[in-house]
C-alpha cells in the first residue's frame, strides 16, 4: 500500500502542490500566497470542464477515500490534438486505476509555465507536465541534445529513437537526477515550422527580424545562427506582438500555431521542418516511487500508448490545419533551402556545450534506427 507516513501528510501536500503549480516561484512565501488564486483556478477549470462535457480526468473522475491526485499542469492550448489526448491519458489513468489515482489535467498555461511546472516537479510536487527535452536542461542537461535543430528526419524517427540503448541511458540519467519520464521523451509534439508576415526560404530572409521563441538556448543560438533577434515573449504574448510589431516571426508546432490564430496575423507558413519535436510526460521521481508497483506500472504502460494515438492525432491535425491555413490566406511556403537552413544545426551543436562524447552518441544512435 502507499506508504503510511506519506499518505498522512497527503492533505498537506497536496495544497501546497496546488499552490504552487499556479505560482510564478517555487518560495515557499510565494507559494503561500497564491494559494487561494491557484485553489480558485483550480476549481474553475475543473467547473469549466464539467459543464463542457469535457472527457477529461477532471470532469469525470470519481476518486477513492484514499486516492492519490496528481496535477497534470501543461500549457498546450485547449482544443488542439495535444491537449486531447493528454485529457484522453488523464481518463484513462484515472478509470483504470479504478480511482485510486487521480490524474486532473489542466491545460493552457492556467498553472503556470513550463518552467515554473518543472521546478515544482523537480521539488517534489505531485504535478506531471507534458515538457519538451530542453525545459528539462536545468535538471539533466544531456537530454536536450533531443531539441537541437535538424535532430530528427522525421517524425517516425521518434518512435524509433525512443528504444534505442542511448535514449534509455539518457532517461535513466534523468531519473537519477529526480524526474521520472515515463515514456522516455517518446511524444511526437509536432513538426515546428516558421510563421512570418513574408516568405522565409533561407536564414537570409531572417537576418534583422525580431524572432519570438520560448526561453530556452537552443532555440535562442537556432535563432541568432539564423541571423535574426531572438525575442523569449510568452507563447500567449505572441499575437499581440505581431500586430503590434514587437515580433516579426514566430516558430512552433503547426497545431499550437493555428490554436492561437498565429494566422491571422502572419500570412506565411514555412515549411522549414527545423524540429520534429519531441515530449514526454515527466514527474518527480520519488513521488512516483511512492506509489503502489502496479501503479506505476499503469502510469508507464498508459504513458507509452498515448506515445501512439497521440503521434496518429498530431500528424492528422497538421494536414487538416494546413489545409485550414491555405483556406484562410495563408500561404504555404514550401520552397526552403533545407541545407542552408541547416547552419542553425551546426551553431548550436558548436556552441551549445554539450560534450563530443555525448554528440556522438546520439549520432550513432541516430545512424542505428535509419540503417
Amino acid at each position: 500500500m502507499f506508504k503510511k507516513v506519506l499518505a498522512a501528510s497527503l492533505t498537506v501536500t497536496m495544497a501546497l502542490s496546488l499552490a504552487a503549480c499556479g505560482g510564478s516561484s517555487s518560495t515557499a512565501s510565494s507559494a503561500a500566497s497564491g494559494g487561494a488564486a491557484s485553489s480558485a483556478a483550480s476549481s474553475g477549470a475543473a467547473s469549466s470542464a464539467a459543464a463542457s462535457g469535457d472527457t477529461s480526468a477532471a470532469a469525470s473522475a470519481a476518486p477513492s477515500a484514499d486516492a492519490v491526485t496528481i496535477n497534470l499542469c501543461h500549457t498546450d492550448p485547449s482544443g488542439c490534438a495535444t491537449t486531447e489526448a493528454l485529457q484522453r491519458f488523464a481518463k484513462e489513468v484515472t478509470e483504470a486505476s479504478n480511482g485510486r489515482l487521480v490524474i486532473d489535467e489542466y491545460a493552457d498555461g492556467i498553472m503556470g509555465d513550463d518552467d515554473e511546472i518543472n521546478e515544482q516537479i523537480y521539488n517534489g510536487a505531485y504535478i506531471m507536465n507534458y515538457s519538451d527535452p530542453a525545459l528539462i536542461e536545468p535538471y539533466f542537461a544531456d537530454y536536450s541534445i533531443l531539441f537541437s535543430p535538424y535532430f530528427y528526419d522525421s517524425y517516425e524517427e521518434v518512435a524509433k529513437f525512443k528504444e534505442t540503448d542511448f535514449n534509455k541511458k539518457l532517461s535513466q540519467g534523468l531519473k537519477d537526477a529526480g524526474i521520472m519520464c515515463l515514456d522516455s521523451f517518446g511524444g511526437y509534439y509536432g513538426s515546428r515550422q516558421i510563421m512570418s508576415k513574408k516568405a522565409v526560404s533561407s536564414p537570409a530572409d531572417l537576418k534583422g527580424l525580431n524572432f519570438r521563441v520560448p526561453n530556452n538556448a537552443t532555440q535562442i543560438e537556432m535563432a541568432q545562427a539564423w541571423g535574426a533577434n531572438p525575442v523569449t515573449i510568452s507563447f500567449s504574448e505572441t499575437y499581440s506582438g505581431l500586430q503590434q510589431g514587437v515580433v516579426d516571426c514566430v516558430e512552433n508546432p503547426i497545431g499550437a500555431l493555428y490554436a492561437n490564430s498565429i494566422q491571422e496575423v502572419c500570412k506565411y507558413i514555412n515549411i522549414t521542418n527545423h524540429f520534429y519535436a519531441v515530449n514526454g510526460l515527466i514527474m518527480n521521481n520519488a513521488v512516483f516511487e511512492s506509489l503502489d508497483e502496479d501503479l506505476q506500472q499503469l502510469l508507464v504502460d498508459k504513458a507509452n500508448e498515448f506515445d501512439v494515438y497521440n503521434t496518429e492525432m498530431v500528424v492528422a491535425e497538421e494536414d487538416e490545419v494546413l489545409k485550414k491555413m491555405e483556406a484562410e490566406g495563408v500561404t504555404i511556403n514550401r520552397d526552403v533551402d533545407i541545407e542552408a537552413m541547416k547552419v542553425a544545426k551546426e551553431y548550436v551543436l558548436k556552441n551549445h556545450g554539450w560534450r563530443q562524447e555525448l554528440i556522438d552518441e546520439a549520432d550513432a544512435a541516430l545512424e542505428s534506427i535509419r540503417q
